[in-house]
């Protein structure tokens, strides 16, 4: 979670969104007031957001390796229980850290929302996995033609209670293949948004704010 302490009254605001925002409202002086100082919190650490920014690559390594690790401990029966809970907690506090640096917030897509994916006249169908104002993360069982970094995607699904589809211009920013089972493996896709309407982009901030719980306290 996001949080800052409100300029006028001292009182602590959290939101998801206050990296997105330039002002917003506080509950307990009454006012709106500009955003700045915003920290990440979870449940055992806070730390400024600017300098998590500067730190990610460090951070998003540190995450890579405890995650080695908690493969490693998982069928060993040597590691007590109270070691693998301690390193699992770790483990969702840097996940924590690593969400609230995010340039804006990313909501969950819950179920199987189905997406196209246009590429060299070709389309490709998989799932939408998560969903920001600004980009999204995509999922495949597999790709015929697989985007190279930096190609130019079209990405076409309908939101959950409307109607209309939405055809959204994007750039890949990143590709993994992640082992589903010792058998499967799925792709993801990262892509960014291109050249999006103020139509287009309220449409999305609707649908994330409308599915994402704000707790301002």
């Amino acid at each position: 979670m996001l949080q800052m302490n409100c300029p006028k009254c001292r009182e602590v605001i959290k939101s998801p969104y206050l990296a997105e925002l330039s002002s917003t409202h506080c509950d307990h002086c009454k006012e709106d007031v500009a955003v700045g100082d915003v920290f990440v919190a979870t449940k055992g650490f806070t730390m400024h957001r600017e300098d998590l920014l500067k730190r990610i690559s460090r951070f998003q390594k540190l995450l890579s390796e405890v995650e080695k690790e908690i493969r490693l401990l998982e069928n060993n029966e040597t590691v007590s229980k109270t070691t693998q809970s301690s390193i699992n907690n770790f483990y969702a506090t840097l996940q924590e850290l690593l969400t609230g640096a995010r340039s804006n917030f990313r909501l969950d897509v819950p179920g199987d929302l189905s997406i196209e994916m246009g590429y060299n006249n070709g389309k490709e169908t998989g799932k939408l996995v998560n969903l920001s104002s600004e980009g999204a993360s995509l999922e495949f069982a597999e790709l015929n033609e697989r985007p190279r970094n930096k190609a130019e995607v079209t990405v076409q699904f309908v939101l959950p209670g409307t109607t209309e589809r939405l055809s959204l211009l994007a750039k890949v920013v990143w590709i993994r293949e992640v082992n589903r089972d010792a058998e499967s493996r799925i792709i993801k896709v990262g892509v960014k948004f291109m050249n999006l309407d103020n139509k287009v982009r309220d449409t999305l901030w609707d649908y994330i704010v409308s599915n994402s719980p704000v707790t301002c306290a």
